[in-house]
């Protein structure tokens, strides 16, 4: 049958067109009328390739890419060359597009390379992978560029130089494959892909035919070879039959594609026809093949059925009849049969039971691998099975080694003294012969008790030689064991060596401590060096160490008991180490033992680095208004850290007679603190916050003057505003800080009060007797003088019409307005009228108007307290 492709050229009429359709290049029939100049090959890039065949006239693309690199291959057409053979540019604006029939293991890109674009970067589309032929038309207006350029170049019909089909190694990187497959059937431009439908191929098309099938005989249908689709579409092929208990498909399914061979088994013990109908569609058209299937029925031969069977080596299979050869063998006909024995088995003895199938088989000894047996079957109507075949696998199973004792007087009565030298004594297989059934390699060794280390080395092939090493200080009958494995299992054989007793004197051993630099280390006793020390006849005897060499990087200090200390040497880091004697009840010395000292090092803490004589003794008089300042650049040379690490400072008063502190720069400040006078220390410490801090002390001397009296308790809220006596001792009120005697005298009275003194007792009444005093707050000044003729004026503030009481440290602030104290952003305010009670309250800042509003209500005067200052308002001079 012959497959083409028309082309038609546009034809015009009066009210009628058609459209272009021009072939390229098909494989049925070569270049058509739009056959290009000339197809090239080309690769870019590392690790590409390309290689081009035509294979039963398709055209063959074989591409090979990198992952590693940019990089690709591509096979082109040319549309058209001048006389020059330069590439020419057409249009291509008859057409919509290409009809490509192809198939691809993986995506190809299609390109249409345009005169007018300089980059590559040319308009097309990426054709989809196909197992098989599959026609797609690709249009025009679908195409797109490759990627985004910074200068876009509009698609142009009218520039068209040719197309190519690339393969790059982005797209192996996205479809996991270095190579890609792409098969060209044909290339016609045109509006759209003409779809034909499928068709029936001969001889199928034209055979009415039916088919003879004998009974369980098998009829096998390739589907390609009865349908083919020119467009190389998917068929899905469907099966309908018609009296279906004459035949059976083997195959399961809806649907079968071009791919898939269809086998219909006769049925067994019958006689008729089925009628068959295959259809295969494209999805638009399709295509039916019905045939008849003539079943006939005949007598079969039984089917003997092969069987295979397992056994471990060395064993015996036994199989009942229930599992025996004939379980699985069958005769369609339902006629009876019997079993005849062909061939026996090679490598074992075969006891077989023909009436059931039963068997017993015995492989022979040490035998492993496949045997065989064989047997038919004969019915009733004296036909014959094919032979069937019963295999046995025979399971090797490792043998274990055997050893034989050749020799009897080998190690016979073998003496060694205790703690003997290391012993070598040779053996041969004339001795002791180790051998493996299966010729697996045998390895000889050998091992002690408790008593002697034994082992094996082997020289060449034959050559052996068992060694012999003490354990110390053990003695006795030892047992050695002699062994030889392939690697799974061992053959063992026991020898008996006498170790006779001998006198041991005592045995030092190696000891090792730690410690770190610049420390003392105390061992005790309980773990010092003679812990681990021995005396071989007598465990019970006392043992005593001795110094044989010092610590060359310090001292040791041994003591008899094993303890001792080691000091090692200033700044040293390191290995040391000395050495020690044991010695017995009996007088007898040990070896030399060594103790190893392993000094490691630790982080320093700082360490003063100044004359602390110069900060020893500083002067200032009590109450001293210039603070003691050190610079940072001062206070970086106090202290180092031998380490290098950062130095962090602090400083504390030891007895609180100074102010310390330290700013963030490393500036230390020393100021007073009021009447503190004497010896006052300061403690400034260097910490690096990893080992530890040192510190030294700053010592101040404070030369004590004379201070003034002051007033402790400076006011009086009193209700009485008439005939009141108020008696106040003013040794209660007035303080000096020197603790002298003092002396008063009343300087100022208010003009409104009357005052008694007597000694420290102060006695205030009206100046007029029976004269009611106006509500208000008063002062009466007192003068104080000490023995040292210092004198200092103390106010005591009268509340005549308040509550009570004295108010302790509550005082008249001094130039700041209550206005000013409110606008504070901390604290608390409370206004009082003259009894005491609360007339309004605020945290600060408070709002003047408030305070105004609060006091103007309020008949008189009023008592505005802001924090630990208080104010006295008339309400009549705020409104």
């Amino acid at each position: 049958m012959k497959l083409s492709t028309v082309g038609f050229a546009v034809l015009a009429s009066v009210g009628l067109t058609f459209a272009a359709t021009d072939t390229v290049w098909t494989a049925a029939e070569g270049d058509g009328a739009m056959a290009p100049a000339y197809w090239y090959g080309y690769t870019y890039g590392t690790g590409a390739s390309l290689d081009t065949n035509i294979v039963n006239s398709y055209r063959v693309i074989d591409y090979t890419v990198s992952t590693s690199s940019i990089n690709g291959a591509g096979y082109s057409l040319t549309w058209k060359q001048n006389a020059a053979y330069k590439d020419t540019e057409i249009s291509l604006a008859s057409y919509k597009g290409v009809c490509l029939t192809y198939k691809a293991d993986y995506p190809v890109r299609l390109d249409f390379r345009q005169s007018t674009i300089t980059d590559d970067n040319y308009y097309g589309t990426l054709l989809a992978a196909s197992a098989n032929f599959k026609k797609y038309f690709v249009a025009f207006a679908d195409l797109v560029q490759d990627w985004k350029s910074t200068t876009t170049i509009k698609w142009d019909i009218d520039k068209q130089l040719g197309m190519q089909f690339s393969y790059k190694n982005t797209h192996a990187k996205t479809y996991g494959s270095k190579t890609n497959t792409l098969t060209l059937s044909s290339i016609i431009l045109s509006d759209s892909c003409v779809s034909y439908a499928p068709v029936l191929l001969e001889p199928y098309a034209s055979n009415t035919n039916p088919y003879t099938l004998l009974e369980v005989d098998t009829l096998s249908l390739p589907l390609s070879k009865i349908f083919y689709d020119e467009d190389g579409d998917d068929l899905k092929i469907s099966e309908t039959v018609t009296n279906g208990s004459f035949i059976s498909l083997l195959e399961k399914g809806e649907s079968f594609s071009l791919n898939d061979t269809l086998h219909f088994i006769a049925a067994a013990n019958k006689t008729g026809e089925a009628i068959v109908t295959l259809k295969a569609s494209d999805g638009k058209n399709s295509v039916s093949y019905s045939f008849t299937v003539d079943v006939q029925d005949q007598n079969n031969a039984p089917t003997a059925v092969n069987d295979t069977y397992s056994v471990n080596e060395d064993d015996t299979l036994k199989v009942t009849y229930k599992n025996g050869v004939l379980v699985n063998d069958y005769d369609v006909d339902k006629n009876g049969y019997t079993m005849t024995f062909v061939d026996s088995t090679s490598h074992g003895v075969l006891t077989l039971d023909v009436s059931d199938g039963s068997f017993t088989y015995v492989p022979v000894s040490n035998y492993c691998g496949t045997d065989s047996w064989t047997y038919k079957l004969t019915d009733e109507t004296d036909l014959q099975s094919s032979k069937a075949t019963v295999k046995i696998q025979v399971k090797c199973v490792n043998d274990a080694p055997t050893v034989q004792v050749l020799d009897e007087d080998f190690l016979k009565n073998l003496v060694f003294k205790e703690d003997f030298a290391d012993t070598a004594i040779a053996f041969s297989s004339a001795q002791i012969l180790f051998k493996d059934v299966d010729g697996d390699d045998i390895t000889i060794g050998a091992y002690g008790d408790d008593l002697i280390h034994a082992g094996v080395t082997t020289v060449g092939s034959s050559k052996h030689y068992i060694e012999f090493s003490p354990v110390d200080d053990a003695y006795g009958t030892a047992t050695v064991t002699l062994y030889g494995t392939d690697g799974v299992d061992t053959a063992k054989v026991n020898f008996h060596v006498t170790i006779e007793s001998v006198a041991d004197v005592p045995k030092a051993h190696e000891d090792e401590y730690e410690m770190y630099e610049d420390s003392v280390v105390t061992i005790a006793a309980k773990k010092g060096v003679l812990a681990n020390d021995v005396n071989p006849d007598d465990s019970t005897d006392v043992l005593l160490a001795y110094l044989v060499t010092d610590a060359a990087n310090g001292k040791v200090n041994l003591k008899e008991d094993g303890s001792f200390t080691y000091t090692p040497d200033a700044d040293f880091v390191g290995a040391d180490s000395f050495s020690y004697v044991v010695v017995n009840s009996l007088g007898d010395s040990s070896n030399v033992a060594t103790v190893r000292m392993n000094v490691v090092d630790r982080n320093d803490a700082p360490v003063v680095a100044i004359d602390t004589a110069a900060y020893d003794t500083l002067v200032r008089a009590e109450d001293f208004t210039s603070p003691i300042t050190f610079t940072a650049t001062e206070t970086k040379t106090w202290f180092t850290d031998p380490d290098g690490d950062k130095i962090y400072l602090s400083v504390e008063s030891d007895d609180g007679k100074l102010n310390p502190s330290i700013s963030a720069a490393g500036v230390v400040t020393l100021k007073s603190v009021r009447d503190a006078f004497g010896d006052a220390y300061v403690t400034v410490t260097g910490a690096d916050g990893i080992s530890g801090s040192s510190s030294f002390k700053i010592h101040v001397y404070l030369t004590p003057v004379n201070d003034k009296p002051r007033t402790t308790i400076d006011t009086l809220v009193l209700m009485e505003t008439h005939d009141f006596v108020i008696e106040l001792d003013l040794d209660t009120l007035i303080s000096d800080p020197d603790e002298e005697p003092l002396t008063y005298k009343v300087t100022n009275a208010s003009g409104v009060f009357s005052t008694d003194l007597d000694g420290s007792i102060l006695t205030i009444t009206p100046a007029v007797v029976n004269d009611t005093i106006l509500e208000a707050l008063y002062v009466v000044r007192v003068q104080a003088t000490d023995s040292s003729e210092e004198s200092s004026i103390s106010a005591i503030f009268i509340d005549v019409g308040g509550k009570l009481g004295i108010a302790s440290k509550m005082t008249l602030a001094k130039n700041l307005s209550w206005q000013q104290a409110i606008a504070k952003t901390q604290g608390f305010a409370k206004l009082y009228d003259m009894k005491g009670h609360v007339l309004w309250q605020g945290r600060l800042p408070a709002s003047e108007s408030e305070v105004r509003e609060a006091a103007t209500r309020a008949a008189g005067k009023t008592v505005l307290r802001v924090n630990r200052s208080q104010w006295m308002l008339n309400s009549e001079i705020l409104r």
